[in-house]
């Protein structure tokens, strides 16, 4: 439990010293959490706190049946904060359906942690034999995105203003609730959700303001699902299966290089062999996802076939034209982070 605080005295003698953040390999090289401890409302004894939320598959191929959140404690190292042992599991939701009002299950852990924040949380420490009073502070709600709508209130992606984390109108934030929540009657109410992006007071709003980083800057966003989301794009486009105007032929679609059988049958052997070249950090290669794209392929895998292998694999399996080519290739260079020229027309990178 000491690590939180002696490797945050550890970075800030850096960055007086040096003027720059170590490398950051931690939620302790974070400004979110580095300047309430500048401020003092993370002090040396406290608790610092991340909870998760989630839908969960109790059976492999079957969609999620349960919801489930847990707390995760920062003050420990990150070799052990994330492990089982260490995840305080706080409440199982039964499915199958959503719950309509996931507030009445958050609130019981809610409301225990904001009454531990006002009146302190004593603890023995047995390895210095001393009795302290420590205050919780919750740094980060994290969930999917559909799953951060039930924390911060807010409309979720599909909406107007659908950034998770009210990216551009912060500052607007608390304006813009007072405007919500002060509407006369539900035809007001409902204007007022489209335009604002908010669709209640969220329950974290009731935590002791010195002890959270507060709505919207506690927000996180979702980056574990933008790799398979990705892929579907592309997998949609290459395999002419995205729906399109009237007017519209897919059958016209240079780039549906993927959509004869034999073809895509051929690719998930490629995307498959491919995977075999990838250092070993990378973890497991990718199946072929010609088999297992609806049954069980996982993140990880949708993240090495979106940055590594798919694209590669979908040109040296098909017969795609120069052209085709030069249409494709910014996408896949802006997906790899990478920073080369672009190709010139009619050449093939």
């Amino acid at each position: 439990m000491r690590y939180l605080h002696e490797r945050t005295q550890e970075i800030i003698a850096h960055l007086r010293e040096t003027g720059e953040i170590p490398v950051i390999d931690d939620i302790a090289m974070g400004l979110d959490y580095l300047g309430p401890v500048l401020d003092s409302d993370i002090k040396e004894n406290d608790i610092v706190l991340m909870v998760s939320l989630d839908g969960a598959q109790l059976y492999e191929h079957k969609d999620s049946n349960c919801w489930i959140y847990v707390w995760i404690i920062v003050n420990l190292a990150p070799d052990k904060r994330y492990r089982k042992v260490y995840v305080h599991p706080s409440s199982f939701i039964p499915g199958p359906n959503k719950p309509k009002n996931l507030d009445s299950f958050l609130c019981v852990s809610m409301h225990h942690i904001s009454a531990l924040q006002k009146e302190g949380l004593k603890i023995w420490d047995a390895d210095r034999n001393a009795v302290f009073c420590s205050d919780l502070y919750l740094l980060f709600p994290t969930a999917d995105g559909p799953g951060l709508v039930y924390w911060d209130g807010m409309v979720g992606h599909s909406g107007k203003n659908g950034c998770r984390i009210y990216c551009g109108i912060r500052e607007a934030y608390a304006e813009n609730l007072k405007e919500l929540i002060s509407s006369p009657n539900q035809a007001q109410y409902d204007q007022r959700k489209t335009k604002t992006g908010i669709t209640k007071a969220p329950l974290i709003l009731g935590l002791n303001p010195s002890r959270s980083l507060g709505i919207p800057y506690c927000m996180t966003t979702d980056t574990m699902h933008l790799a398979s989301n990705l892929s579907d794009l592309l997998i949609s486009l290459w395999h002419g299966m995205i729906d399109c105007n009237a007017t519209d032929d897919t059958d016209d679609w240079d780039w549906a290089v993927l959509s004869a059988g034999k073809t895509w049958d051929t690719y998930g052997v490629s995307v498959h062999m491919a995977g075999s070249h990838l250092l070993g950090s990378f973890g497991t290669q990718p199946h072929n996802i010609a088999e297992k794209l609806t049954s069980g392929y996982k993140t990880w895998e949708f993240e090495l076939y979106t940055s590594r292998v798919g694209f590669k694999s979908c040109v040296n399996t098909a017969s795609i034209t120069a052209e085709t080519t030069f249409y494709l290739y910014p996408v896949i260079v802006q997906i790899e982070h990478l920073t080369v020229p672009e190709p010139d027309e009619g050449e093939c990178p």
